[in-house]
């Protein structure tokens, strides 16, 4: 048997299942950076433009357009609008939060000795995706609980899940998620089990314990953490015409889920009346990525460029998990069961450590196109394409990491995406700003996400100070909870989530 560590009275078991879905993977495979504030006014189209810290995560070529050395951080306040829809019921809330989201510098040096006129190096760190998050779910559905934990127990002896003389809850959930391969599933069914939620009908075969038309769901999300993107970036310029450039990219990823549903509305007669279920999973790991890049100036004032983004190879993937139940009974109900209680407390006090795992995102190919007024302005499209369904995980001899790559071929799609920006500069000092993004939902059928920006840019001599505004709308389709098979009856749970964020963001920059 594993050891297991004690630590304020709660165990860290390590179990021998996976508990990834297709949307952890989805989650960590798009980007959505938050870079300068200039990048972002513009919506991210700097492909073919450089000059910008933040443009490097578009085009790595970029950093050598600079013409000084040059220190940038980025202060950003989020609100997040969330409108959630559920069997036809609405509701609405709203959060915000203060934080940097960018910093870099960049050091040019001239060589005017042979055609590599310039060479550049640079890092810049910034968020490539922030989620901060909290909203809340309401309405009614026809499929409470007691069927989620019936998709799990079915199949499961019943004699495993009983609690005997000297044994507790904690250690016989610790026992099962230790000793057998689909240990998660029958923890689930013990929490179920022990809670009256399901009544067993004969060996491997369980009954709901509840009576209702439509049951009563609050459900409330959590998000917490971010993804960030470390770049450490090298350019040239060949004979003042061409930038060429390459990046060597490191992640680490923060990420806390957690969500706590409250049901209710059962028949009054109903051995069940109340049940409240919580979870939290937190995530953290690495990945690494290469891009390569190049910028041509074909004509006094077109520029294009091209980029291409190799997968991002996430290693080391770690995974921490907890529960608790609690569990309100009708009081005839109660008096039958000896020894039974009105309200039924299940904590396992155990933290779930699931096994490593490693999973790649898919590359990312760029195409990007400017136009420049002069010194008065410009004009900026970039046009980029990846395929979710070639997200993997590294299957390692595991069926179901296998089954979910090939969910990820049928349920994602390559994306193609727009953005185009634009500036106009009133004079030396003082500019404005402008862009739009369609970016492609992944899911096949949801609608497309978009961004519009504004900025404002003050130069001062030494130092350059932007400011940002962008409107962010994105759709999804989420399950209160991620991964259930569908022949779970609650994975018919469905609601839709329409995300506004309105970002402010300011850059100051330091030249010299």
């Amino acid at each position: 048997m594993k050891k297991l560590f004690f630590f304020f009275t709660i165990f860290f078991l390590t179990i021998n299942t996976y508990s990834q879905s297709l949307e952890d993977a989805l989650r960590f495979s798009i980007s959505n950076p938050i870079g300068t504030a200039r990048y972002q006014s513009m919506a991210g189209a700097f492909g073919a433009l450089g000059g910008d810290l933040s443009s490097i995560v578009s085009n790595p070529a970029g950093s050598s357009v600079f013409t000084h050395a040059e220190i940038v951080g980025t202060l950003s306040i989020q609100n997040n609008q969330n409108k959630a829809t559920y069997f036809g019921n609405t509701k609405e809330n709203e959060e915000s939060n203060l934080s940097i989201h960018q910093i870099g510098i960049v050091i040019p040096f001239r060589n005017n000795s042979n055609d590599w006129t310039k060479t550049t190096f640079a890092f810049n760190g910034q968020t490539q995706s922030f989620f901060e998050n909290d909203y809340r779910v309401v309405g009614e559905s026809k499929n409470g609980l007691d069927k989620y934990f019936l998709g799990y127990a079915n199949g499961i002896g019943a004699d495993i899940l009983n609690i005997r003389d000297g044994e507790s809850l904690q250690g016989v959930y610790q026992y099962l998620g230790e000793n057998f391969s689909n240990g998660y599933n029958m923890q689930q069914a013990l929490l179920g089990y022990q809670g009256y939620l399901i009544n067993p009908d004969g060996e491997e075969t369980y009954s709901r314990n509840a009576s209702y038309t439509n049951v009563n769901h609050s459900y409330f999300s959590m998000d917490t953490g971010r993804i960030s993107k470390y770049t450490f970036n090298l350019s040239s310029l060949y004979n003042d015409y061409l930038h060429v450039g390459v990046n060597i990219n490191a992640y680490d990823i923060q990420y806390r889920k957690s969500n706590r549903l409250i049901e209710s509305g059962y028949n009054a007669n109903s051995n069940v009346q109340e049940v409240d279920f919580e979870n939290t999973l937190d995530i953290k790991g690495g990945g690494f990525s290469v891009q390569v890049g190049a910028i041509a100036k074909i004509a006094e004032n077109i520029r294009v460029g091209f980029s291409y983004h190799s997968p991002v190879a996430f290693t080391e993937m770690e995974e921490e998990f907890q529960q608790k139940i609690k569990i309100g009974l009708n009081d005839s109900f109660v008096q039958s069961i000896t020894g039974a209680q009105a309200v039924i407390n299940l904590d396992p006090e155990t933290n779930l450590v699931f096994p490593k795992y490693n999973f790649q995102s898919p590359s990312t190919t760029a195409l990007s196109f400017a136009y420049l007024f002069g010194q008065r302005g410009l004009i900026s499209i970039e046009y980029d394409t990846r395929d979710y369904s070639n997200i993997k995980y590294v299957v390692d001899n595991s069926s179901y990491l296998e089954q979910l790559n090939e969910e990820a071929s049928s349920a994602f799609q390559r994306v193609q995406n727009i953005r185009a920006g634009g500036e106009f500069r009133f004079d030396e000092r003082i500019s404005i700003r402008g862009g739009y993004a369609r970016i492609q939902n992944p899911y096949k059928g949801l609608n497309d996400n978009q961004i519009v920006s504004l900025g404002l840019g003050y130069n001062n001599l030494n130092s350059y100070l932007g400011f940002s505004i962008q409107n962010i709308i994105t759709y999804s389709q989420e399950n209160f909870y991620n991964g259930l098979p569908t022949t779970n009856a609650f994975s018919a749970n469905n609601y839709n989530l329409i995300n506004t964020q309105l970002r402010l963001s300011a850059s100051y920059h330091l030249i010299f």
